[in-house]
């Protein structure tokens, strides 16, 4: 079972032409920042395809899955996927999202933190927000910048022991 793409799509990304996975980004990235389709908003969007390049080759996923196991169709399990699209979410958003119930939600989200794979931000009791920080990091690095150090960058902040 495939959690984090279509199957078909994993494969033809890896033919990528005997072409390494770092390399295929930065071909990617160089080109569509070279066309510059926006007026405003190239780097974001093209940081962002990169993520979803990781994610299409199962490489953000994949560490994840690494970190532990997680029932099929459990929605710790879902949300991987999702949260590659929405890595700054509330309880209340994953809940709506996976039409689970709120106590479910948490269940999911504690699993998720237990094997460091989201972090709360707000240190609050209530209306608390999780993001997911290698999801962030990635989309929010400098143009440039080596995935790894940005993944690195994201496994300290989840590593802090304080978790507000």
């Amino acid at each position: 079972m495939v959690l984090w793409g279509d199957l078909e799509t994993i494969e033809l990304g890896d033919a990528g032409m005997g072409l390494p996975l770092a390399v295929r980004m930065a071909l990617g990235h160089s080109h569509f920042e070279a066309i510059h389709p926006f007026s405003d908003g190239n780097g974001r969007v093209g940081r962002m395809l990169l993520a979803l390049q990781m994610s299409c080759s199962g490489k953000l996923p994949g560490l994840w899955l690494k970190r532990g196991t997680f029932r099929e169709n459990s929605a710790s399990a879902r949300a991987l996927t999702w949260l590659l699209s929405n890595p700054i979410f509330t309880a209340k958003q994953l809940s709506q999202e996976l039409a689970v119930s709120p106590p479910a939600a948490n269940r999911a989200i504690e699993q998720l933190r237990s094997r460091k794979i989201v972090r709360e931000r707000t240190g609050r009791q209530s209306s608390r927000v999780f993001a997911a920080e290698e999801v962030i990091e990635l989309l929010s690095r400098r143009f440039g910048d080596d995935p790894e150090l940005a993944l690195q960058r994201a496994q300290d902040l989840l590593s802090d022991t304080r978790d507000t």
